[in-house]
């Protein structure tokens, strides 16, 4: 009967049939392929616990291999999910649920794939004992959760940021120890001039890094090719203050926030970017060489999306003060909190103060509110692009106006957001395209962005957050409320107030 109904949907003809209908056909298949491989697991555990794989020759992975026609590793897979999502017999006859009963609920109504599976089960393996059962229960209804409305590689961040807040300070190892291990090491250098090397570097170089591949290593940057690059004219509003002279440092003049509103792109840095030929790593590579080049000769590395290129960190109050867990850097990494005071001892340092809700309240410079200072408390507030599961970081981001700034929108704090390049060109004025607001003060998250998806995604335009860059949120502090609101479009009815926000009417519904 099984078959039977298989070659009938098999025998459809699809080229009749609107994209409309098509794309629903195509989803509705995978809805079923994924009901069948979570009932799967039971069955497979129910073959492993009654021994039912005796009967075929070698061990257990190899004889369902056998029995499937599938490689050793793909059997062996098999059975590790059947082991963490199939239902199991006790020695008394009873039947006990999986030992992540949500994740299989979820999968059995269609909405978890294998992929999201093996993130879950990867996850449990590697916390292993280090937590108690009831936070284990609650880990795993908490990432069933995510997995039904995040897509797989959005979940491996999740689970990751979710991970680093059961498990802060990681393996109780000795500091020193975990020092030790690091290291930049170099080869002979070969006959062409060429030195092979290897390194082991900890999360504060790491940052030290990243936040200058962010602006360096771009098209167009650094490239040695071309003649000797432009240099910023020296800032005069800010020439009586502390920070280096910019003047001796390539512009980075393809950086869009660099412009003023309404300035047009630079074309000599649209055909530099064009003519970059260069691949990632050699651009990374020619990034590093002239940043040492300038480092040694002045020091002065310029700036990046209005700011100067420098390491960024937000860490909470309640985490400085116990010296633990995590800060999070501008380009989306965690450093350690020891390491991030450590940082924070020789930096040029700015106090971003927020409510009990995490908006901000004001910016504590001895200078006024500018550009740069805005980009510094969006950095503390967003963290990232604010896109539902969106995992690029702020440096990765435009600073985006809610209300179009054409249509009488204010550059205000509580009126911007980052997108990242992705994402933010999605914004329109069409039905079908995304649309952008502000939580009001009686949503559970006031003061957020809201992404509103197209008609043909979500008919009722229901509002989603992200919480990839508040990993504190994966912790549910509002055990009522789902993190992501169903895009059901027959579920019209919910009690989620973060998914009942209205329809919104156009504000943010225009490109910048």
């Amino acid at each position: 009967m099984i078959e039977r109904g298989v070659e009938e949907v098999g025998r459809m003809q699809t080229a009749g049939l609107d994209n409309a209908d098509r794309r629903a056909l195509l989803v509705r298949m995978e809805v079923v392929r994924h009901k069948l491989f979570a009932y799967s697991h039971t069955w497979i555990a129910d073959l492993v616990d009654q021994r039912g794989l005796d009967d075929i020759y070698g061990s257990v992975p190899e004889a369902l291999s056998v029995l499937l026609r599938s490689s050793g590793s793909r059997a062996g897979q098999r059975i590790r999910l059947a082991m963490e999502f199939g239902e199991r017999t006790s020695i008394t006859g009873e039947r006990l649920e999986p030992l992540s009963p949500n994740t299989l609920r979820g999968a059995e109504d269609g909405l978890i794939n294998e992929e999201h599976q093996q993130i879950i089960r990867k996850f449990f393996w590697r916390l292993g004992s280090k937590v108690d059962i009831e936070t284990r229960e609650k880990a795993e209804a908490q990432l069933a959760e995510l997995a039904r409305q995040l897509s797989p590689d959005h979940l491996k961040a999740a689970a990751s940021r979710l991970y680093d807040l059961i498990d802060p300070d990681g393996d109780d190892e000795d500091p020193t120890r975990v020092a030790d291990r690091c290291y930049v090491q170099f080869d002979e250098q070969g006959a062409d001039g060429l030195s092979r090397g290897k390194m082991v570097v900890d999360s504060e170089l790491r940052a030290y890094i990243e936040a200058v591949f962010d602006k360096w290593a771009k098209p167009g940057q650094a490239n040695p090719a071309d003649p000797p690059p432009v240099v910023d004219p020296p800032d005069d509003a800010d020439s009586g203050d502390d920070r280096p002279d910019q003047s001796s440092v390539p512009t980075d003049v393809t950086d869009d926030s660099q412009r003023a509103e309404g300035e047009p792109v630079n074309e000599e840095a649209a055909a530099r970017a064009r003519r970059d030929h260069r691949g990632k790593g050699r651009r990374q590579h020619d990034a590093m060489k002239m940043v040492f080049r300038q480092m040694l000769a002045s020091g002065k590395l310029g700036m990046h999306r209005g700011l100067p290129v420098t390491a960024v960190l937000t860490m909470s109050v309640k985490d400085l003060e116990a010296a633990s867990g995590h800060a999070v850097t501008a380009t989306g990494s965690l450093v350690g909190m020891r390491d991030a005071i450590r940082m924070a001892s020789h930096a040029y340092q700015c106090l971003v103060i927020f409510d009990n809700d995490e908006r901000p309240l004001q910016l504590r410079r001895a200078k006024r509110l500018a550009s740069p200072d805005q980009r510094i408390v969006l950095i503390a507030a967003d963290r990232g692009c604010s896109f539902p599961g969106c995992t690029r970081p702020a440096t990765w981001s435009q600073v985006h106006h809610i209300e179009e700034w054409a249509a009488g929108g204010n550059t205000d704090i509580e009126d911007l957001t980052f997108g990242c390049d992705r994402h933010h060109p999605l914004v329109g004025p069409k039905d079908t395209d995304w649309a952008t607001t502000k939580a009001g003060p009686d949503h559970p998250y006031p003061g957020r962005t809201l992404w509103h998806s197209p008609t043909t995604l979500d008919p009722l335009r229901r509002g989603l957050l992200n919480h990839y860059h508040h990993p504190d949120e994966y912790i549910r502090p509002i055990p009522e409320l789902p993190l992501f609101g169903p895009l059901d479009s027959t579920d019209t009815e919910t009690n989620d107030p973060e998914t009942n926000d209205p329809e919104p009417d156009n504000p943010g519904a225009a490109r910048e």
